[in-house]
């Protein structure tokens, strides 16, 4: 059986936002170093996942091949003023 437990977990204005760990592994980091997630500065002040956000774009890794990726908060916002 796989399970992933949750070392830590905050909401801040309805935006719940997890830190999750594999077999001591920060998937949150894993995840931002391939360029498979965004570090969302506005609620994360995490140097750490700046710097691995950094350098998957420099390496134009998973989503920075894109060049014009569209973060997920402003293709949320572009929805809702299409509806």
């Amino acid at each position: 059986m796989f399970s992933l437990p949750i070392l830590s977990s905050f909401q801040l204005r309805k935006q719940l936002l997890l830190f999750i760990y594999v077999v001591g592994q920060n998937v949150n980091a894993a995840m931002v170093r391939e360029g498979l997630a965004w570090h969302y500065k506005k609620y994360s002040k995490d140097g750490e996942l700046a710097e691995l956000e950094n350098e998957a774009r420099d390496a134009k890794q998973g989503l920075w091949a894109d060049p014009e990726p569209i973060a997920p908060w402003t293709w949320r916002k572009q929805q809702r003023e299409v509806e």
